[in-house]
């Protein structure tokens, strides 16, 4: 896939910018798919609990992985301008040397990750958010297959959002990385959401691939009969598009 496709996508948010509910990401804290945004829970609401089914495949001449994950995540706004992540992940991992015979090679892991984010500036219809945070706080995803490598592991931010769009950087174990992700609405009930890293947190193989970047498309839904509740159904990859699911409740 051409990387010019996902720069087209999001600069064509603008022609929607109208931006849905404030929502978590798979991970906890609000934010689009992945990429968390300068936004928080809304005022007096400060509980939302997050579950996500992730599906993310990749190879290259020599290997293939998939990475399944199942996570629940609360997400507590205990103040206006701070916002904290408990996710319980229970993670697949399959990798497949193409030398080898089969069956490819597997683990099962579980574990209990820590986020936090800071808003710095409030976002709002006249000047850009900012927030600074950590994902994985407890660097417990900071694990692979041998050679494979993780990748991943403890990861700062810094973001900044305007309305529709957002625009971040990160730091890990693989030094800076950046984002970038637009959330647009079709109807009051209906938002479409892009957004594509440099440096995802998914499982790399090695040596990389031609293509290592990852770009997320899918819809985020609104069903009106269960006000606070939100559907996310998006195609996950970096050219060969694998399938996310997630849902998530906002308490009164």
């Amino acid at each position: 896939m051409s990387r010019g496709i996902p720069c087209i996508l999001l600069l064509a948010a603008g022609l929607f910018a109208c931006a849905g509910m404030p929502s978590p990401a798979w991970e906890g804290m609000v934010g689009l798919f992945t990429l968390p945004t300068a936004e928080t829970l809304p005022a007096g609401r400060p509980f939302a609990f997050t579950f996500s089914e992730i599906r993310f495949s990749q190879s290259n001449n020599t290997a293939r992985v998939r990475n399944v994950w199942y996570t629940g995540s609360l997400t507590w706004a205990p103040v206006d301008d701070l916002e904290v992540a408990v996710t319980l992940r229970h993670e697949y991992l399959h990798a497949r040397n193409f030398a080898d015979p089969p069956p490819a090679t597997t683990a099962d892991q579980k574990w209990t990750q820590v986020a936090l984010k800071y808003i710095l500036i409030p976002p709002d219809d006249r000047r850009v958010g900012l927030a600074v945070g950590v994902l994985d706080l407890t660097d417990v995803t900071d694990i692979g297959f041998g050679e494979s490598g993780a990748d991943r592991g403890r990861r700062a931010f810094l973001v900044g959002t305007y309305e529709w769009f957002s625009l971040g950087l990160t730091y890990d174990n693989r030094g800076l990385g950046a984002a970038a992700g637009a959330r647009w609405s079709v109807s009051d009930a209906v938002d479409v959401i892009a957004e594509f890293n440099t440096d995802p947190v998914f499982l790399q193989v090695h040596p990389a691939p031609a293509i290592d970047a990852n770009f997320n498309l899918g819809f985020r839904l609104y069903p009106r009969e269960v006000p606070g509740l939100r559907l996310d159904t998006v195609a996950v990859g970096d050219g060969r598009f694998d399938f996310g699911f997630s849902m998530s409740y906002l308490f009164p």
